[in-house]
């Protein structure tokens, strides 16, 4: 129960004309995936309300599939690194990876009553983040 002290995110990833293929994960197969864009996730706007230390929870737009659990490593920048749309998400959020999800395998948000947010939202039960995070990973 002790990762329901620090605040739960959902985090969309991915857009309305994007979604994430199920087998994701394998794109990374080459390199840490902390060397990855996965390990930092961006929003157009400043993401006041997330800190280090909370958790992200990451989660495809479109099919709503969990990703992974990350540890928010340090404050939002506006550093405008997205590689492809700098000018739309220009805020960055650096993550350190925790667990990541196989689509094949990854819970949905619906089963807890969740749905992915427009950018983030905070996880406000504590029974539901408590839940969320143990069916992605027990130790979390």
């Amino acid at each position: 129960m002790a990762a329901t002290t620090r605040n739960v995110f959902l985090m969309s990833c991915g857009s309305d004309d994007f979604r994430f293929p199920d087998e994701w994960i394998t794109a990374f197969i080459d390199r840490p995936v902390a060397d990855t864009h996965i390990a930092k996730w961006w929003s157009s706007a400043s993401p006041s309300q997330v800190h280090a230390g909370d958790t992200a929870v990451l989660v495809a737009t479109k099919s709503g599939k969990v990703m992974g659990a990350f540890e928010v490593a340090d404050h939002a920048v506006e550093d405008r690194s997205h590689p492809t749309r700098p000018d739309k998400w220009s805020w960055t959020v650096p993550l350190r990876p925790l667990v990541l999800l196989d689509g094949t395998v990854a819970p949905r948000l619906h089963e807890f009553h969740l749905t992915a947010p427009h950018r983030y939202k905070r996880v406000a039960d504590p029974e539901v983040a408590a839940a969320l995070l143990t069916a992605i990973h027990p130790s979390l």
